[in-house]
Protein backbone atom coordinates (compact mmCIF):
# COMPACT_ATOMS: atom_id res chain seq x y z
CA UNK A 1 0.00 0.00 0.00
CA UNK A 2 1.11 3.65 -1.05
CA UNK A 3 1.07 5.30 2.38
CA UNK A 4 -0.03 9.34 1.45
CA UNK A 5 0.49 11.43 4.34
CA UNK A 6 -2.54 12.03 5.96
CA UNK A 7 -2.20 15.89 5.59
CA UNK A 8 -1.86 15.54 1.84
CA UNK A 9 -5.64 13.50 2.05
CA UNK A 10 -6.95 16.39 3.98
CA UNK A 11 -6.19 18.94 1.77
CA UNK A 12 -7.29 17.19 -1.31
CA UNK A 13 -10.38 16.54 0.54
CA UNK A 14 -11.19 19.99 1.32
CA UNK A 15 -10.69 20.77 -3.04
CA UNK A 16 -13.83 19.77 -3.82
CA UNK A 17 -13.99 17.66 -7.49
CA UNK A 18 -10.78 17.46 -8.26
CA UNK A 19 -9.54 16.99 -4.58
CA UNK A 20 -11.57 13.84 -4.11
CA UNK A 21 -10.08 12.69 -7.39
CA UNK A 22 -7.13 12.72 -6.03
CA UNK A 23 -7.94 11.08 -2.94
CA UNK A 24 -9.69 8.12 -5.65
CA UNK A 25 -6.14 7.97 -6.83
CA UNK A 26 -4.37 7.67 -4.14
CA UNK A 27 -5.66 5.14 -1.87
CA UNK A 28 -9.09 3.47 -3.77
CA UNK A 29 -7.45 0.76 -4.24
CA UNK A 30 -6.75 0.63 -0.28
CA UNK A 31 -10.03 0.76 0.36
CA UNK A 32 -11.54 -1.47 -2.18
CA UNK A 33 -9.42 -4.30 -0.60
CA UNK A 34 -10.96 -3.30 2.83
CA UNK A 35 -14.14 -3.84 1.38
CA UNK A 36 -13.28 -6.93 -0.40
CA UNK A 37 -12.20 -8.33 3.03
CA UNK A 38 -15.40 -7.32 4.48
CA UNK A 39 -17.98 -8.37 1.61
CA UNK A 40 -16.22 -11.06 -0.23
CA UNK A 41 -16.59 -14.04 1.99
CA UNK A 42 -19.08 -16.42 1.45
CA UNK A 43 -20.04 -14.09 -1.61
CA UNK A 44 -19.32 -14.18 -5.41
CA UNK A 45 -16.41 -12.81 -6.00
CA UNK A 46 -17.81 -10.75 -9.35
CA UNK A 47 -20.01 -8.74 -6.74
CA UNK A 48 -19.47 -5.41 -7.13
CA UNK A 49 -20.32 -4.61 -3.63
CA UNK A 50 -16.76 -3.87 -2.47
CA UNK A 51 -16.73 -1.34 -5.53
CA UNK A 52 -19.95 0.32 -4.60
CA UNK A 53 -19.54 0.77 -0.88
CA UNK A 54 -15.72 2.77 -1.60
CA UNK A 55 -17.42 4.98 -4.23
CA UNK A 56 -20.69 5.87 -1.73
CA UNK A 57 -17.86 6.64 0.82
CA UNK A 58 -16.09 8.42 -0.97
CA UNK A 59 -19.03 10.32 -1.79
CA UNK A 60 -19.76 10.76 1.82
CA UNK A 61 -16.02 12.02 2.03
CA UNK A 62 -16.22 15.13 -0.13
CA UNK A 63 -19.87 16.06 1.64
CA UNK A 64 -18.96 15.87 5.44
CA UNK A 65 -15.23 16.05 5.18
CA UNK A 66 -15.50 19.08 7.77
CA UNK A 67 -16.65 17.08 10.29
CA UNK A 68 -13.51 15.68 11.15
CA UNK A 69 -11.58 17.17 14.31
CA UNK A 70 -7.97 15.65 13.58
CA UNK A 71 -6.57 16.37 9.56
CA UNK A 72 -3.88 13.87 10.70
CA UNK A 73 -6.70 10.61 10.95
CA UNK A 74 -8.03 11.50 7.18
CA UNK A 75 -7.13 7.67 6.18
CA UNK A 76 -8.12 6.27 9.24
CA UNK A 77 -11.58 8.60 8.90
CA UNK A 78 -11.71 7.04 5.16
CA UNK A 79 -11.83 3.54 6.24
CA UNK A 80 -14.16 4.07 9.00
CA UNK A 81 -16.49 5.73 5.77
CA UNK A 82 -16.15 2.03 4.12
CA UNK A 83 -16.96 0.33 6.27
CA UNK A 84 -20.25 1.58 7.28
CA UNK A 85 -20.97 1.27 3.52
CA UNK A 86 -19.75 -2.18 3.97
CA UNK A 87 -22.01 -2.84 6.86
CA UNK A 88 -24.95 -1.21 5.09
CA UNK A 89 -24.46 -4.49 2.54
CA UNK A 90 -23.65 -6.63 5.39
CA UNK A 91 -23.56 -10.57 3.53
CA UNK A 92 -24.51 -13.40 5.82
CA UNK A 93 -20.52 -13.79 6.90
CA UNK A 94 -19.02 -11.15 8.54
CA UNK A 95 -15.03 -11.28 9.95
CA UNK A 96 -14.80 -11.20 13.64
CA UNK A 97 -13.75 -7.96 14.86
CA UNK A 98 -10.55 -9.15 16.23
CA UNK A 99 -9.65 -10.25 12.13
CA UNK A 100 -10.97 -6.79 11.06
CA UNK A 101 -8.23 -5.31 13.28
CA UNK A 102 -5.48 -7.61 12.12
CA UNK A 103 -6.50 -6.17 8.74
CA UNK A 104 -6.34 -2.75 9.40
CA UNK A 105 -2.92 -2.48 11.10
CA UNK A 106 -1.46 -5.90 8.98
CA UNK A 107 -2.61 -4.69 5.48
CA UNK A 108 -3.42 -1.23 5.52
CA UNK A 109 -0.36 -0.04 7.81
CA UNK A 110 -2.99 1.77 10.69
CA UNK A 111 -1.71 2.39 14.20
CA UNK A 112 -3.74 0.89 17.48
CA UNK A 113 -5.36 4.40 17.76
CA UNK A 114 -6.15 4.75 14.24
CA UNK A 115 -7.71 0.60 14.56
CA UNK A 116 -9.90 1.49 17.57
CA UNK A 117 -11.35 5.04 15.66
CA UNK A 118 -12.18 2.51 12.40
CA UNK A 119 -13.85 0.25 14.78
CA UNK A 120 -15.45 2.55 17.48
CA UNK A 121 -13.41 0.67 20.15
CA UNK A 122 -10.30 -0.84 20.83
CA UNK A 123 -9.85 -4.19 19.71
CA UNK A 124 -6.68 -6.68 20.23
CA UNK A 125 -6.04 -8.11 16.56
CA UNK A 126 -5.66 -12.08 16.19
CA UNK A 127 -1.65 -12.77 16.65
CA UNK A 128 -1.99 -14.43 13.47
CA UNK A 129 -3.48 -13.01 10.94
CA UNK A 130 -2.69 -15.51 8.09
CA UNK A 131 -2.14 -14.30 4.54
CA UNK A 132 -3.49 -11.53 2.62
CA UNK A 133 -6.73 -12.23 0.78
CA UNK A 134 -6.09 -12.15 -3.30
CA UNK A 135 -7.95 -9.14 -3.87
CA UNK A 136 -8.55 -7.88 -7.04
CA UNK A 137 -7.90 -4.24 -8.20
CA UNK A 138 -10.66 -1.65 -8.31
CA UNK A 139 -12.86 -1.75 -11.50
CA UNK A 140 -12.33 0.93 -14.03
CA UNK A 141 -16.05 2.17 -13.88
CA UNK A 142 -15.14 3.17 -10.21
CA UNK A 143 -13.41 6.78 -11.14
CA UNK A 144 -16.06 7.16 -14.00
CA UNK A 145 -18.72 7.01 -11.61
CA UNK A 146 -17.32 9.00 -8.99
CA UNK A 147 -16.98 11.66 -11.79
CA UNK A 148 -20.57 11.32 -12.43
CA UNK A 149 -21.94 11.01 -8.81
CA UNK A 150 -19.86 14.89 -8.48
CA UNK A 151 -22.08 16.66 -10.90
CA UNK A 152 -25.01 18.97 -10.52
CA UNK A 153 -27.61 16.26 -11.40
CA UNK A 154 -26.44 13.94 -8.77
CA UNK A 155 -26.57 16.65 -5.52
CA UNK A 156 -29.72 14.88 -4.14
CA UNK A 157 -28.00 11.52 -4.13
CA UNK A 158 -24.92 13.05 -2.11
CA UNK A 159 -27.30 14.75 0.33
CA UNK A 160 -28.68 12.04 1.19
CA UNK A 161 -25.49 9.55 1.79
CA UNK A 162 -24.07 12.47 3.92
CA UNK A 163 -27.60 12.63 6.16
CA UNK A 164 -27.63 8.62 6.63
CA UNK A 165 -23.63 8.82 7.43
CA UNK A 166 -24.51 10.77 10.38
CA UNK A 167 -24.19 10.89 13.29
CA UNK A 168 -20.63 11.26 13.28
CA UNK A 169 -19.06 11.13 17.13
CA UNK A 170 -16.84 14.05 18.83
CA UNK A 171 -13.88 13.31 16.56
CA UNK A 172 -16.12 13.34 13.62
CA UNK A 173 -15.78 9.63 13.11
CA UNK A 174 -19.31 8.33 11.92
CA UNK A 175 -20.41 5.87 14.50
CA UNK A 176 -20.07 2.04 13.47
CA UNK A 177 -23.56 1.15 11.97
CA UNK A 178 -23.43 -1.58 13.81
CA UNK A 179 -23.20 -0.08 17.27
CA UNK A 180 -26.52 1.95 15.80
CA UNK A 181 -28.56 -1.07 15.51
CA UNK A 182 -27.66 -2.15 19.34
CA UNK A 183 -28.40 1.20 20.82
CA UNK A 184 -31.82 1.41 18.97
CA UNK A 185 -33.04 -2.17 19.95
CA UNK A 186 -32.28 -0.93 23.89
CA UNK A 187 -34.10 1.92 23.13
CA UNK A 188 -36.76 -0.15 21.95
CA UNK A 189 -37.00 -2.29 25.47
CA UNK A 190 -36.54 1.09 27.40
CA UNK A 191 -39.49 2.63 25.56
CA UNK A 192 -41.43 -0.73 26.09
CA UNK A 193 -40.82 -0.94 29.79
CA UNK A 194 -42.18 2.91 30.68
CA UNK A 195 -45.19 1.90 28.94
CA UNK A 196 -45.54 -1.22 30.75
CA UNK A 197 -44.55 1.28 33.92
CA UNK A 198 -47.50 3.82 32.97
CA UNK A 199 -50.46 1.13 32.32
CA UNK A 200 -49.25 -0.72 35.83
CA UNK A 201 -49.53 2.82 37.29
CA UNK A 202 -52.96 3.30 35.32
CA UNK A 203 -54.47 0.06 36.64
CA UNK A 204 -53.42 0.83 40.42
CA UNK A 205 -55.00 4.12 40.32
CA UNK A 206 -58.57 4.72 42.42
CA UNK A 207 -61.64 5.39 40.50
CA UNK A 208 -63.72 7.57 41.85
CA UNK A 209 -66.19 10.88 40.40
CA UNK A 210 -64.18 11.95 37.52
CA UNK A 211 -65.65 16.03 38.38
CA UNK A 212 -64.93 15.90 42.77
CA UNK A 213 -61.65 15.95 43.60
CA UNK A 214 -59.44 13.32 43.86
CA UNK A 215 -58.92 11.19 47.24
CA UNK A 216 -56.28 11.52 49.20
CA UNK A 217 -54.67 13.25 52.44
CA UNK A 218 -52.14 14.55 50.20
CA UNK A 219 -54.68 16.27 47.39
CA UNK A 220 -57.09 17.34 50.72
CA UNK A 221 -54.07 19.63 51.62
CA UNK A 222 -53.18 21.14 48.33
CA UNK A 223 -56.83 22.12 47.86
CA UNK A 224 -57.28 25.67 48.62
CA UNK A 225 -58.98 26.70 51.64
CA UNK A 226 -62.18 28.03 51.96
CA UNK A 227 -63.09 32.23 52.42
CA UNK A 228 -64.53 32.81 55.48
CA UNK A 229 -68.09 33.10 54.57
CA UNK A 230 -68.43 30.65 52.80
CA UNK A 231 -67.00 28.01 55.80
CA UNK A 232 -69.64 30.12 57.94
CA UNK A 233 -72.43 28.98 55.45
CA UNK A 234 -71.32 25.42 55.27
CA UNK A 235 -70.00 24.15 58.90
CA UNK A 236 -71.88 21.20 59.96
CA UNK A 237 -73.86 22.16 63.33
CA UNK A 238 -72.88 21.17 66.38
CA UNK A 239 -73.49 17.74 67.59
CA UNK A 240 -75.34 18.05 71.25
CA UNK A 241 -73.67 16.98 74.44
CA UNK A 242 -74.17 15.57 77.37
CA UNK A 243 -74.94 18.90 79.37
CA UNK A 244 -77.48 20.16 76.48
CA UNK A 245 -79.03 16.30 76.53
CA UNK A 246 -81.48 14.76 78.89
CA UNK A 247 -82.01 10.63 78.61
CA UNK A 248 -85.36 10.00 76.73
CA UNK A 249 -86.09 13.94 76.51
CA UNK A 250 -85.98 16.29 73.86
CA UNK A 251 -82.53 18.34 73.88
CA UNK A 252 -82.59 21.44 75.98
CA UNK A 253 -80.77 24.39 74.58
CA UNK A 254 -79.93 27.43 76.03
CA UNK A 255 -81.19 30.06 73.59
CA UNK A 256 -84.11 32.44 74.78
CA UNK A 257 -85.96 31.71 71.72
CA UNK A 258 -86.26 27.50 72.88
CA UNK A 259 -86.75 28.05 76.39
CA UNK A 260 -89.90 27.38 77.61
CA UNK A 261 -92.20 30.17 78.31
CA UNK A 262 -94.30 30.28 81.38
CA UNK A 263 -98.43 29.39 81.46
CA UNK A 264 -100.21 33.02 81.09
CA UNK A 265 -101.85 33.75 83.96
CA UNK A 266 -105.92 32.54 83.83
CA UNK A 267 -106.94 33.75 87.03
CA UNK A 268 -109.18 36.33 84.89
CA UNK A 269 -110.75 33.91 83.10
CA UNK A 270 -111.65 31.91 86.08
CA UNK A 271 -115.05 32.81 87.74
CA UNK A 272 -115.02 33.54 91.47
CA UNK A 273 -115.65 31.28 93.67
CA UNK A 274 -118.87 31.56 95.45
CA UNK A 275 -119.05 32.60 99.20
CA UNK A 276 -121.17 30.92 102.06
CA UNK A 277 -122.55 33.90 104.57
CA UNK A 278 -120.85 33.18 107.82
CA UNK A 279 -123.69 31.55 110.19
CA UNK A 280 -124.80 33.02 113.39
CA UNK A 281 -124.70 31.08 116.24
Amino acid sequence: MDDPADPDLAGALAGGTEGLLAVHDAIAADLHAYAWFLLVPGRHAADDGPAEAVLDALLVAGETAGELVDPALSLAWLHALTRNECLRRRPATWPAVEAEAAELAAQQGLAAAEVAAVLGRAVRPVADAGAPIPVDAPPEWLRAELVAALGVEAAGRRAELARRAHPYDPEGFPIPADSRRLSARALAWSAAAVVLIALALLVSLPVGDPTGPLPGPALAAAAPAPDDAAGAATAPAPLPTLAATTVGAAPVTTSAAARPQPAPDRGADRRPAATTPARTW
